[in-house]
């Protein structure tokens, strides 16, 4: 007698099924001589699969390119740097899914600060007949985790964290986090925005390039998401 199979013997069944044939022509030659014996599998295997991968999180700009406008020679010292009203920009992380992330800066005119060379905090603006012209520092504004005011918070290296203090580092190791309010522990957030004011710094006018064709101010530097 034949008994129904379950629905969880589908599978089973399809595994099988190639190799009926063959068992019927095996049964017929058998026919008369041996009792018939039914030929199954009482194990399957299965199997399942998946991928985990990381959170992701996207970096973006209020504006990508901050314009100081025309800066009028006059306007600049003779002797000494001339310091430009600061401006803002705007850095959002948006992750995901919640994470602890921090933020790298990297100067991408490294060597060309008009001051303190080495100085990790002055932020290079490009040279100009191989001649410095000035630098720009970034110091910490609003820090806004989901909604709720965060603590920024820095590292160097695999170092312990601390509240910020002072402008922002451009060294390879140094990081920038946020903790919320009152801790010095990287906080978890999916959406993070750090606003910056950045200042533009211009060398004495007597250590610059001739001004008759003007000079450039050409700084760049790159945030970069770090999981931590």
């Amino acid at each position: 007698m034949c008994r129904a199979p379950s629905p969880s013997a589908s599978v089973r069944l399809r595994a099988v099924r190639a190799t009926v044939p063959a068992l019927m022509a095996l049964a017929g030659m058998a026919a008369g001589l041996l009792p018939t014996a039914a030929v199954a599998s009482d194990t399957v295997p299965f199997s399942i699969g998946a991928s985990i991968v990381p959170t992701s999180c996207n970096v973006s700009l209020s504006q990508a390119t901050l314009d100081f406008g025309t800066i009028p020679a006059a306007a600049l010292s003779e002797s000494a740097a001339t310091k430009l009203p600061s401006r803002d920009v705007t850095v959002t992380v948006a992750c995901d899914a919640a994470a602890s992330v921090a933020l790298a800066m990297t100067d991408n005119r490294q060597g060309s600060e008009s001051r303190d060379s080495g100085n990790p905090t002055l932020f290079g603006v490009g040279l100009v007949n191989n001649k410095t012209v000035g630098n720009f520092t970034l110091a910490t504004g609003n820090a806004v985790g989901d909604g709720n005011v965060t603590d920024p918070i820095v590292r160097n290296g695999g170092g312990a964290w601390s509240r910020l203090s002072g402008d922002l580092s451009g060294a390879s190791d140094y990081q920038l986090s946020w903790a919320p309010k009152g801790n010095v522990a990287p906080g978890t957030y999916k959406t993070m925005q750090q606003t910056f004011a950045v200042s533009l710094e211009i060398a004495a006018k007597n250590n610059l390039p001739p001004l008759s064709q003007g000079v450039p101010i050409d700084g760049s530097m790159t945030f970069s998401v770090v999981y931590l």
